[in-house]
């Protein structure tokens, strides 16, 4: 009887010598990957991530390398899986994008990379917040902080508190929220010229960005006002190239302006968000916050004509 196709055995491939220029290929792969992600969003991203993941794995299942170049080649295949697992995130592939987080984490342990282990972490915590598990999402964040005492860098100190913010925010803590966003701001300011020996990945984090995570947790905690201001400053200060992330801001605080009572505000700014959107950006986070607001809008009998294209 024949085997079935699922259960034949793969080819091995060929053993491969592994040295630091395919390490550094795998490092630049990775920082294109991000570079699309800000643009286009993870949604026709997510899916070739996951195949060079898969590549970089052989690398390390069949490949030979030397002891000092093995943990620098587990750095970079975890690292890149970050990457994946970020774009399965912003597409809304949630199994996946735990999936290759873990996988990350295992290599940190494996290559004994603290910024790796924290880099999973807090992109763990990240996705507790949007999963609606606030508890286990400040535990990570927490954890994400302890790691650096052994390898200090103020930009990630400020990933860590900005987390732990939102994570305090969800679980309705104030006070924990604003002593969280003011070690964040603080850490962030305090980063000097140390940006350039910062992980790849931290070039995300700017004004805009703390602005919006405070922005939301703000809108977390009710306070309309503060949350409309934050969101708006987060909108107006993104960098070019950032087109993912301005759609998103934008959609977010058109929520928080209809929550005000602004409904005429409220669909400008959807409507502009959805430009964006339709422009140049596939983010299924994105396409899932307009669809909230249209329903939002529709249940104050408000038009939402352009938004209604959103029905699946």
């Amino acid at each position: 009887m024949a085997r079935p196709q699922h259960l034949a055995p793969t080819a091995r491939p060929r053993p491969a010598r592994i040295g630091d220029a395919q390490v550094r290929r795998i490092v630049a792969l990775a920082g294109e990957l991000y570079d699309l992600d800000y643009d286009v969003g993870g949604d026709t991203l997510w899916d070739r991530a996951e195949t060079r993941v898969r590549e970089a794995h052989q690398l390390l299942r069949f490949g030979t390398y030397s002891g000092q170049v093995g943990p620098r080649l587990h750095s970079a295949v975890g690292e890149l899986g970050m990457c994946a697992g970020w774009l399965a995130f912003d597409a809304g592939r949630h199994p996946q994008a735990r999936r290759s987080y873990t996988e990350a984490l295992t290599l940190a342990r494996i290559a004994d990379d603290p910024w790796l282990e924290f880099h999973a972490l807090v992109s763990m915590s990240m996705q507790g917040v949007a999963t609606d598990r606030p508890r286990d999402a400040l535990a990570l964040a927490q954890a994400a902080e302890h790691l650096l005492l052994r390898r200090p860098h103020p930009l990630l100190a400020a990933v860590a508190a900005m987390r732990q913010a939102r994570a305090y925010a969800k679980l309705g803590d104030p006070a924990g929220m604003r002593a969280a966003m003011d070690r964040a701001w603080t850490a962030f300011e305090a980063r000097g010229d140390t940006a350039g020996s910062a992980p790849e990945w931290t070039r995300f984090l700017d004004d805009a960005e703390l602005a919006g995570n405070e922005g939301m947790c703000e809108n977390d905690l009710g306070r309309l006002a503060r949350a409309s201001a934050l969101l708006d400053r987060a909108c107006g200060q993104q960098r070019d190239g950032m087109t993912r992330n301005l759609s998103l801001y934008t959609v977010r605080l058109a929520r928080v302006r209809l929550a005000a009572g602004d409904a005429e505000g409220a669909v400008r700014l959807g409507e502009t968000a959805l430009g964006l959107a339709a422009d140049r950006v596939a983010s299924t986070r994105i396409v899932t916050e307009l669809r909230e607001l249209r329903d939002e809008l529709s249940a104050r009998a408000v038009e939402t004509t352009r938004l209604d294209a959103l029905v699946a």
